[in-house]
């Protein structure tokens, strides 16, 4: 007979210790509750890991790999994660874009320095660049508001001042919005190819609203690297949680949660071990897991657990992790002058056709 020791408990349980778990008990953690983090993998960091792939001493970035929506959150600076270790390096320039004739345009620190970059191939364009950041800077403080807040309701958004034309935007496709938008052909693949950084295809619906917030966000906050690797975010964040009484754990896979007179008041890991919880569980897990697995449908009910067995899940990314031995400067100057070593680099060719092309058999 096995004897185990009496069950720990606590204020509140964190499944997943990815940085958005992480984020959440620390912020538990400085509302005075004691917490655990309950975390299956090895490590900590979840989407924010860093590890040796392609070579050995060579950290790669394995899923996230840039540090831009985070800079417009309080929530760094609310938790001092700068004191923690947090570095962050911003390039300048902060982007780059070449085409296979060596022409190329940037993103640099002020919006004067982008304009003129694409004004080599459009002065309307550079124009309409100006508007459009312009546009972004005078809705910033209501898109962050709503980033961390509850969604709005159709009604809500529809009553809004302007709110059709405002609910046609965020629906419309990159494809139709920077055909209506912009007129040089390049200006319009690059636009268009920022909506693949959420996956979005040019004829998927938000694909011209995210193209617009992402672009306007590098312009204003500018897409950093963490120095290290992106593991220095979670290690901050474990920094933090732990200077409050928080507690994580690794190897701990979380099995089931625990339901009693329908309230949740325990968890329980995968080699049996229950942990009691007083107050909160979240869960860092996608919507089917926590539904499905960690709850199941007697708990959910049978028309819930239908729905997330529909649940659809989005595109995957797919990545090459090299180690390089040096980083040709020469290149840089060739395709894009006044870009350094760490500027951030897409290229494509200057067919926004040549994406929508790509992406169905990517998507098969």
């Amino acid at each position: 007979m096995i004897i185990r020791p009496p069950m720990a408990s606590y204020d509140a349980v964190v499944i997943g210790a990815g940085h958005n778990g992480l984020t959440c008990a620390c912020y538990l953690a400085k509302a005075g509750l004691s917490v655990i983090v309950l975390e299956r993998y090895a490590t900590i960091g979840g989407m924010t890991i860093s590890e040796e792939i392609a070579a050995p001493g060579h950290l790669s970035d394995v899923h996230a790999s840039g540090y831009l929506v985070a800079k417009l959150s309080p929530s760094p600076d609310e938790l001092g994660l700068a004191e923690h270790g947090l570095e962050l390096i911003t390039p300048n320039p902060n982007w780059a874009q070449i085409f296979p004739d060596g022409r190329s345009f940037v993103i640099g620190r002020d919006v004067e320095t982008t304009a003129a970059s694409i004004m080599k191939f459009s002065r309307r364009d550079a124009d309409t660049w100006r508007t459009l950041y312009a546009r972004f800077a005078a809705a910033k403080p209501t898109i962050v508001r709503a980033m961390y807040s509850r969604p709005e309701s159709l009604a809500e958004e529809l009553g809004a001042p302007h709110g059709a034309d405002g609910y046609r935007f965020l629906m419309q496709t990159a494809r139709n919005w920077v055909d209506e938008t912009f007129e040089s052909p390049e200006m319009r693949l690059f636009f268009a190819s920022a909506g693949l950084h959420a996956g979005l295809a040019p004829d998927d619906p938000l694909g011209g609203h995210f193209a617009w917030m992402f672009v306007a966000a590098i312009q204003d906050v500018g897409c950093s690297l963490v120095r290290g690797g992106m593991h220095r975010v979670s290690e901050a964040l474990a920094k933090v949680l732990r200077a409050r009484g928080g507690t994580i754990r690794t190897n701990a896979e979380v099995a089931s949660i625990v339901v009693e007179n329908g309230r949740a008041v325990a968890v329980r890991l995968a080699d049996g071990e229950r942990i009691g919880v007083d107050g909160v569980i979240a869960a860092n897990a996608d919507p089917r897991h926590l539904g499905l697995d960690l709850l199941g449908d007697t708990i959910i009910g049978a028309e819930a657990a239908s729905k997330l067995q529909r649940y659809e899940w989005g595109p995957s990314f797919f990545g090459i992790y090299a180690a390089l031995s040096t980083i040709s400067r020469r290149a840089s100057w060739t395709f894009a002058p006044g870009a350094c070593r760490r500027t951030r680099w897409s290229a494509s060719s200057t067919r926004p056709s040549s994406i929508r092309a790509a992406l169905p058999p990517a998507r098969a």
